[in-house]
């Protein structure tokens, strides 16, 4: 393991009030925004349960990221908002 991190004397905050949902005060740069949220929320990761639910939760930088990690998950596609089951398809 390595040093620990030096002391940051940034006003940054960040808070949650979900388990996928983070908001950062004005004065934080997107990489003090991206380090805060990660390790809050953990990385974005979606599953698809056997009720045919599809579900993501974590931290998602980006839209292109969010959507990327749902369809990579067989019968679940991104909707632009959320990560949802395939309709009308047959998954085992």
């Amino acid at each position: 393991t390595g040093p620990p991190p030096a002391p940051s004397h940034s006003k940054c905050e960040c808070k949650s009030g979900s388990p996928s949902q983070c908001s950062c005060s004005e004065v934080c740069t997107a990489a003090e925004e991206e380090r805060l949220c990660l390790e809050m929320l953990g990385p974005w990761e979606c599953f698809r349960f056997e009720t045919q639910v599809c579900e993501c939760r974590g931290y998602c930088h980006s839209d292109a990221e969010c959507a990327q990690s749902c369809e990579d998950v067989p019968g679940c596609s991104w909707t632009g908002l959320w990560c949802e089951a395939q309709t009308g398809m047959l998954w085992e």
